[in-house]
């Protein structure tokens, strides 16, 4: 008995001593390790399926920045039949040269990765550290994707191969009624596209995306249409058919109507409808004019201090056409004639009312840029941007959406156009300048110490928007520029033109915080290639016009602090990376063309009839 109790306790102590010859071992492993990897990042730590432990944070930079400039050259081709199709992040299809599709922030990703691991958590951070060598750990890539843009871009050039499911449509033989065979339709599976793309941007992939028809059956069969004859007839014998609102009345002919007519499925049951597109067309032309009101908010204008207003609110209302629409079937289905109108009211936000309790005492903040060397053309458009933005009033906890308050950006809106490249042709496109409204607006809402929400910088450096780093871009619908009006009280915008500078003030309630905004860092900078030349036939022949100056590539940061009355404090840093952008110059074809410098490519007119 005594003999086991001895041998227990040199077990006991043997394990003892191991046990903390162990743990001696591991602290000692734990501290090397700490020590070789304290500038660099851990083991087990991946970034787009590439394990990225040991690289330091300068390396693992170069290495993002790396690809993402391959994943910049390369893009993504899109393959159907013997089709193919290729989309870049800074692609030319989108009209804008200082608008990217895919806006990448290798510094953020860096940042996440390097600092795993280095949490202020003690021993949260000895875990992560051995358990990473089991579990690795996947950082995900820091961007952010256009995916409206890119699917309207894979939209526009893969339409080609697309058709919709065509319901039986009416039509007449003399008093015979004649029903054309239903026809399935064909298309892409579009948000699929873009979840595979989205993959593939994540993990940096450039390979190849096959695409795959899918098939739309028209719900409705001709046996099933045939059978709706007596109802077609009934309906036709009805005579004028009326649509209705308040006090007036519009009276549509069987004449007219009974063109329009189809056979089509409504909640599983078989109804005659109306083809939408004439329908919309006739009600577009004849009562949608007549009865929508576009709504207006109240602008105000600073005389003498005070507040004023000069453009007093309005609700508006338009024509619900697919509830109308709606309405209309099922009551000709139940051969009833007249129908209401279904029509949607929008208040006014900012009322007339309102101007009492603005509380605007003084600017709170000023953004500046200067459009010197600015086309004709595009002064026009910034100066439409900024007298479109004067007067409006952001409400405390708003957030403010640029674009929304620019539009329509076309010829109805009050904007000109001008040339740029798209693809392979030179197109007129509207609103050139209003980068010029993004920025300074930009400028105005850092100036005012507001949470900015979204800011894209262009992808290339504009002498428009020097300091570089202090720039937004915006292009409808994305991106955009937004900010939030986290004070306590109205901000009243002005705006203001004094020679080639604009202005913007925003005019509100100190509430004393404290901006702090660092100079701009400039670094990395690159050399751009050789000019561009690039054929077209909206020029003379050997006439030459110059539309991209070149601008070196670089990146930049630019630090924003904000200390609140309170005490608390936001801090971000608005880091930027602009890609080095040839010279681009425009040059009349002729029968046969070369050129010493550049290079040249045939670009086809899409204009001659638009160019106003």
């Amino acid at each position: 008995m005594e003999e086991n109790v001895k041998n227990l306790k040199r077990i006991f102590l043997k394990s003892t001593i191991i046990f903390f010859i162990i743990v001696f071992f591991i602290i000692i492993l734990f501290l090397v390790y700490n020590a070789v990897f304290a500038q660099r990042v851990y083991l087990g730590v991946y970034v787009s399926n590439k394990h990225v432990g040991g690289m330091t944070y300068s390396e693992l930079y170069n290495y993002i920045s790396d690809k993402i400039k391959q994943f910049d050259l390369n893009g993504i081709n899109y393959k159907y039949d013997n089709f193919v199709y290729n989309i870049k992040p800074n692609s030319e299809e989108i009209g804008d040269s200082g608008y990217r599709l895919i806006y990448f922030e290798p510094d953020k990703t860096s940042k996440l990765a390097y600092s795993f691991g280095r949490e202020s958590n003690s021993f949260k951070n000895f875990l992560n550290k051995f358990l990473i060598l089991i579990y690795p750990k996947k950082i995900q890539l820091n961007y952010d994707f256009n995916k409206e843009k890119w699917q309207e871009i894979l939209r526009e050039k893969f339409k080609q191969f697309e058709t919709d499911f065509v319901y039986p449509k009416v039509g007449f033989s003399g008093d015979d009624i004649v029903i054309s065979k239903p026809q399935d339709g064909k298309f892409f599976d579009y948000e699929k596209i873009i979840r595979i793309t989205d993959k593939k941007i994540s993990n940096l992939d450039t390979s190849d995306v096959n695409l795959e028809i899918e098939i739309s059956k028209c719900p409705v069969s001709i046996d099933e249409a045939n059978a709706q004859k007596e109802l077609i007839n009934q309906i036709i014998n009805l005579g004028e058919i009326s649509l209705k609102f308040e006090d007036k009345s519009w009276n549509i002919k069987s004449d007219i109507y009974k063109n329009w007519l189809l056979v089509k499925q409504e909640d599983k049951k078989i109804v005659i409808g109306f083809d939408f597109d004439d329908y919309k067309k006739y009600l577009e032309e004849n009562i949608s004019r007549e009865i929508n009101i576009e709504v207006q908010d109240a602008k105000f204008s600073m005389k003498g201090g005070k507040v004023n207003e000069f453009i007093g609110s309005r609700d508006g209302r338009e024509v619900d056409v697919e509830k109308t629409l709606e309405n209309l079937e099922s009551n000709i289905n139940d051969l009833v004639k007249e129908t209401l109108v279904v029509v949607n009211v929008t208040k006014s936000d900012i009322s007339t009312n309102d101007i009492n309790d603005l509380g605007i005492k003084e600017i709170i903040g000023t953004g500046e840029s200067d459009f010197k060397g600015s086309s004709k053309n595009r002064v026009h458009n910034i100066k439409v941007g900024a007298d479109k933005l004067n007067g409006i009033l952001i409400k405390p906890g708003e957030e403010f959406y640029t674009i929304k308050n620019l539009l329509p950006i076309d010829k109805e809106g009050g904007y000109l156009s001008e040339f740029v490249i798209k693809g392979n042709r030179t197109v007129l496109e509207y609103g050139g300048g209003l980068c010029q409204i993004g920025t300074t607006m930009f400028r105005a809402a850092i100036q005012s110490g507001l949470k900015i929400t979204q800011r894209r910088p262009h992808s290339y450096r504009v002498v428009y928007y020097e300091p570089a780093g202090m720039d937004a871009t915006i292009y409808d619908p994305m991106p955009d520029l937004r900010f939030i009006n986290d004070t306590d009280n109205y901000i009243l915008i002005q705006s203001r033109i004094e020679g080639t500078k604009l202005y913007f003030d925003f005019w509100g309630t100190n509430d004393g915080r404290v901006i702090n905004i660092s100079k701009p860092v400039i670094y990395n900078i690159v050399k751009p290639g050789p000019t561009k030349m690039i054929e077209t036939t909206d020029l003379k022949p050997g006439e030459k016009k110059c539309i991209e100056s070149a601008h070196n590539g670089a990146d930049t940061y630019f630090d924003y602090s904000v200390l609140y009355k309170d005490g608390t404090k936001h801090e971000e840093r608005f880091s930027s990376h602009y890609v080095p952008w040839r010279a681009v110059c425009l040059i009349g074809a002729t029968v046969s063309s070369s050129s010493a410098t550049g290079e040249i490519e045939n670009i086809t007119s899409s204009t001659s009839s638009t160019s106003e």
